[in-house]
């Protein structure tokens, strides 16, 4: 079961982080990715799991990495504890679904000004010249890997 697996992998994350990093580190290296893509399905609970996940872009320069995060503070904090988050890691920050939100949460707004933003939408695409609109199709596309360095934003279709 995915909720199965989803609950064991975060546990594995909490009790035994290095195992982790090394498991992620010899699949990379074994498969010799391209592209690789953290959490299709959860987040950055902690800064330590952050911090993991910066390293291994670190130890993988010709990788490219994805992450999509609504975690701002986990992010925030790691950046104010000088962290480095290399230029091969395509970090996007998830808009808050409620524009309210989104235009007063102070965290969500510094960030958004550092990476790209991933917003979401209904019915109608309404946004700036520099937001691209996701075709749904990660593998043919890989746009949202060089987001950060081409400076443009992603809008995806709620359904």
């Amino acid at each position: 079961n995915v909720a199965d697996s989803w609950m064991e992998n975060t546990m594995a994350v909490v009790y035994d982080i290095q195992r982790v990093y090394h498991e992620i580190y010899a699949y990379i290296k074994k498969h010799n990715c391209e592209y690789f893509r953290y959490d299709v399905a959860g987040d950055f609970f902690s800064e330590l799991y952050f911090k993991m996940t910066c390293e291994l872009a670190s130890d993988f320069p010709a990788t490219r990495f994805l992450a999509f995060t609504k975690q701002y503070d986990v992010i925030l904090n790691y950046i104010a504890g000088n962290g480095p988050i290399p230029a091969n890691f395509s970090l996007i920050v998830s808009a808050p679904w409620d524009k309210q939100e989104a235009e007063t949460n102070k965290a969500f707004i510094t960030l958004s000004r550092m990476f790209p933003v991933a917003y979401t939408f209904k019915d109608v695409f309404e946004f700036d010249g520099n937001t691209m609109l996701c075709t749904g199709n990660c593998i043919e596309c890989t746009e949202c890997f060089y987001l950060r360095d081409i400076g443009f934003n992603v809008a995806f279709k709620k359904h």
